[in-house]
C-alpha cells in the first residue's frame, strides 16, 4: 500500500515542484542484444530503443551494457538538451581489452566533474567499476553513481564476494566525494535481490542500506518490481535498484513490458531542493 500512497503523492506535486526524473536501464549488449551481433541485429536494436527512450521524459539516464561512448552519444542526440557526461572504458578481466558492457550517465543538467573508475584490486577482485557524475542543479550538487555489479554466472560464493567488495569501495567513494547532507543517488544493475534464496547470503544491499541509503522499492510488492522476467531455470527477479541518500523516501517504478532489453527500465522522481521545475 505504501508504494501506491507515495506514487499518488508524486502525482499530486504542483507544477512548481522541484522534481528530477532518474531512469536506470540495462540495455543488453546495446546495440545488438548479444556479443558478436550482426549489423542487422544492431540496427534493429537501435530502432527499438530509440523509439522508447524519449518517452521516459527523464532528466538523468544511467545505462548499463552500452558498447562504447559512440553508442551513448547517439542515444543522447535523441534527447533535446542532453549530454553524455561519462561512458566507462572498463577492461574485460579475461583478456584485458576494453569490454562491450560499459556504463554511461546522460543528463540535461551540467556536471561539475564526471568520470568512471575501475574497482581497486580489493579482497575479492570485483569486475568493472563505477561511473560517476556530480550534476549541478541550481548550484546544488546531485551525486549520481551508475553500477553494474558481478553477474550470477559462475561460482555463487565468489560472485557474492565480488559484489560486496564493490559495494564497500562504492560507499568509501561516496564518503570522500559527497559532503554530509548532499544528495546522492546510486542506481544500476546490482545483480542481486532480496527474494531469491540462492542470494540469501549476499549482503550487498544490506551494506548500502547500513551506510544510510534508502531503497526506493521499499514496501513495493515483488510483483510490481520485477525488473528482469524469468527465463528457463531463472525466476522473475528484481536485480535493478535505485538507492538514495538525503532525498527522502521516494518510490521507484518499473516500466514494465518496455521493449529493447531483457531488463525493464526503473524510474524514480526525486524531489531536489532548490531546483526550478522541469519543462516537460
Amino acid at each position: 500500500m505504501r508504494w501506491l500512497i507515495l506514487f499518488a503523492l508524486f502525482l499530486g506535486i504542483s507544477h512548481g515542484a522541484d522534481v528530477v526524473r532518474v531512469v536506470t536501464w540495462n540495455l543488453e549488449w546495446y546495440p545488438g542484444k548479444k556479443p558478436g551481433a550482426t549489423q542487422a541485429e544492431r540496427d534493429a536494436h537501435v530502432v527499438e530503443v530509440s523509439a522508447v527512450l524519449p518517452q521516459f521524459r527523464a532528466d538523468v539516464i544511467v545505462l548499463q551494457e552500452v558498447r562504447n561512448a559512440e553508442t551513448a552519444e547517439q542515444l543522447a542526440r535523441l534527447l533535446p538538451g542532453f549530454s553524455v557526461h561519462v561512458t566507462s572504458r572498463f577492461k574485460d578481466s579475461f583478456n584485458g581489452s576494453i569490454g562491450e558492457q560499459q556504463i554511461a550517465i546522460l543528463s540535461r543538467f551540467p556536471a561539475d566533474g564526471a568520470w568512471a573508475e575501475s574497482w581497486k584490486r580489493g579482497w575479492a577482485n570485483a569486475p568493472r567499476g563505477y561511473a560517476y557524475a556530480k550534476l549541478m542543479i541550481s548550484e546544488k550538487p546531485l551525486h549520481v553513481y551508475g553500477l553494474h555489479l558481478k553477474s550470477n554466472l559462475g561460482n555463487p560464493v565468489e560472485n557474492t564476494s565480488k559484489r560486496e567488495d564493490a559495494m564497500e569501495q562504492l560507499i568509501d567513494h561516496v564518503k570522500s566525494q559527497a559532503k554530509p547532507k548532499e544528495s546522492v543517488v546510486v542506481v544500476g544493475d546490482f545483480n542481486t535481490s532480496k527474494e531469491q534464496l540462492n542470494l540469501a547470503g549476499d549482503r550487498t544491499l544490506k551494506k548500502i542500506e547500513e551506510a544510510g541509503f534508502f531503497w526506493a522499492f521499499e514496501g513495493i510488492p515483488i510483483e510490481h518490481r520485477v525488473t528482469i522476467p524469468g527465463k528457463g531455470r531463472y525466476p522473475d527477479a528484481c536485480l535493478d535498484h535505485i538507492y538514495v541518500r538525503d532525498l527522502g523516501r521516494p518510490a521507484a517504478m518499473v516500466l514494465k513490458d518496455t521493449p529493447g532489453s531483457d531488463h525493464f527500465p526503473v524510474v524514480v522522481d526525486l524531489v531536489v531542493e532548490g531546483m526550478p521545475a522541469p519543462n516537460k
